[in-house]
């Protein structure tokens, strides 16, 4: 769960998936196959290296779409190599034993740019995106939440089960470790989200595995740059956990998955605010519903793999 990613020319970063979708009842994707599928935040993949919207996109949204897709992402990787290359430096010590930790560090250092620049990094095309738009949050249509996701199939044999085993090791504070007993190593299952003020945890490329409380529904347009106009802007809001302290999520974690105690999913994260550490989120049972009325897809035909 939680890997880094953009598109190959893009200039955003985001989160993949916070696990994987898989369809299920015949869907066919972009390759003419059933599919793998993982997530990520529309915001993401929405400009190119120039910071122009794709024209394949429309206000509705876009679907059937080959953007092709990578990650980890193209800042991560151009941050390993550079890391790797200040360890092969070339200073010498007449110390025989800090030259021998010197010639060490160099061979580890050119290993990992070897590695590094051996890796492909491309994992599938994104094939599905939702736009920026309202949907109604429930039957009550006077409530509208913003759908923010991207689907990408992931045809490189990558695939993640969702693990979820060593979320507690990054949790800091005593009481967030108490709400966190998963049913499962994995998640394998979406659920509805859990009531305010409870406790809700995600691991995202910045800032990894973080717990927060889940806050009101509320307006967001302060806090998603280059929105349209005419959009309510309103999704969940994640506050800090006040014996935590640290930010629920930073720029780069869109994309993830926002989990409750039990390790189900019940949230995908699609923005925040850095000022206070706070994050937004939509319901994932909303943004699965979304995804198959965008797509085509029978009700029900997107579950965890």
């Amino acid at each position: 769960m939680g890997l880094s990613c953009s598109l190959p020319s893009g200039v955003a970063n985001g989160t993949l998936l916070g696990g994987v979708v898989s369809e299920k009842n015949n869907c066919i994707c972009a390759s003419g196959k059933q599919a793998i599928l993982g997530m990520t935040c529309y915001h993401v993949v929405r400009y190119d290296a120039n910071g122009n919207i794709d024209p394949d996109i429309q206000a509705n949204g876009a679907i059937n779409l080959t953007w092709p897709f990578q990650s980890p992402s193209k800042d991560d990787i151009k941050a390993a190599e550079d890391l790797a290359r200040t360890q092969i430096s070339s200073l010498r010590s007449a110390d025989p034993t800090i030259a021998s930790l010197m010639v060490k560090r160099q061979q580890l250092g050119q290993q990992r740019l070897q590695e590094v620049t051996d890796f492909d990094p491309m994992i599938g095309q994104v094939v599905a995106v939702s736009w920026l738009r309202n949907v109604p949050l429930s039957t009550d249509t006077s409530k509208m939440a913003i759908m923010d996701w991207a689907l990408v199939e992931v045809t490189n044999s990558r695939m993640s089960v969702n693990y979820i085993g060593t979320i507690v090791d990054g949790l800091e504070s005593q009481d967030a470790k108490l709400a966190w007993h998963p049913v499962a190593p994995s998640t394998i299952k979406v659920t509805s989200l859990p009531t305010t003020n409870s406790y809700v945890f995600k691991r995202g490329r910045s800032t990894g595995v973080t717990a927060g409380i889940l806050g009101r529904f509320a307006p967001a347009s302060m806090r998603i740059s280059s929105s349209p106009t005419g959009l309510h802007h309103r999704a969940l809001i994640v506050n800090i956990s006040p014996t935590d302290g640290r930010a629920f999520a930073a720029a780069g974690d869109s994309g993830a998955w926002c989990l409750n105690g039990k390790g189900h999913v019940v949230g995908l994260v699609i923005g925040g605010d850095e000022t206070d550490g706070t994050a937004l989120i939509l319901p994932m049972e909303l943004v699965f519903d979304d995804m198959e009325q965008l797509t085509g897809w029978p009700r029900g035909s997107l579950e965890l793999a």
